[in-house]
């Protein structure tokens, strides 16, 4: 209901009252965070044109970002997945370390097939290869502001790509028993401990303990290594 201002009384002696004016909406805070200058440059014009109550904030560099943001925290974020001292997807999990509910889509020339999956899992809600025509890239912004995914066509065959292969791995079915393979199918789902456990009808510690030998097995010590040496073999 509006708010309403009591005013003087007229001739009659009725109260007249007058709608008090509403304050300008905020304007919507997007981060963008490596890359090229340039590419910066064309992000803003895209939004002064498609998007004027959109705000860009320029973050070339991936370390001093982490920090701005967590105390300065945008509506969404598109990132780059190439950056320098960081990598995109370790820059990606310290901002949702710290905002778990920041919306970030990765905006990126890199279309690798294992970097969409890993981007996933570290917490992203969409995928943009470049090149993006404007309007793209304001509507993908605009699902995720409103709590949506978001992917390009290329990413959308990506990740088919992917999950057709979580079922089919190269792996030789003879290095692994059948419920390694069984977990690193979920895991290449971006299923967590506790997921596969329920859907295995095991424990997370007798999952932790297969994860523990597939770590072994594929000479890795995290999950996203061990997804692409999997990938790597297919």
């Amino acid at each position: 209901m509006p708010e309403t201002v009591p005013t003087p009384a007229g001739a009659s002696g009725a109260r007249r009252t007058r709608t008090a004016p509403r304050a300008s909406p905020r304007p919507v805070r997007i981060a963008l965070v490596g890359g090229e200058e340039n590419a910066h440059c064309a992000v803003r014009r895209t939004f002064a044109t498609l998007a004027p109550d959109w705000n860009l904030e320029s973050h070339l560099q991936p370390r001093p970002a982490v920090e701005h943001l967590a105390q300065h925290p945008p509506d969404a974020a598109l990132m780059d997945i190439r950056m320098p001292e960081l990598s995109g997807i370790d820059c990606l999990r310290q901002i949702k370390a710290r905002l778990p509910s920041l919306p970030i889509v990765k905006f990126t020339a890199c279309a690798d097939i294992d970097e969409i999956p890993l981007a996933l899992m570290a917490g992203a809600v969409g995928y943009l290869i470049k090149p993006v025509s404007p309007p793209d890239l304001v509507n993908a912004l605009r699902q995720a502001l409103a709590g949506g995914w978001c992917f390009c066509q290329k990413a959308q065959a990506h990740i088919g790509r992917f999950l057709s292969q979580c079922g089919t791995s190269a792996v030789a079915p003879g290095a692994l028993s059948p419920r390694e393979h069984q977990i690193l199918v979920h895991l290449l789902q971006f299923r967590t401990n506790k997921e596969i456990a329920t859907r295995l009808g095991l424990s997370e510690e007798t999952v932790h303990w297969h994860l523990a030998r597939l770590f072994r097995e594929f000479e890795v010590h995290r999950r996203e290594d061990l997804i692409r040496k999997v990938l790597h073999q297919g």
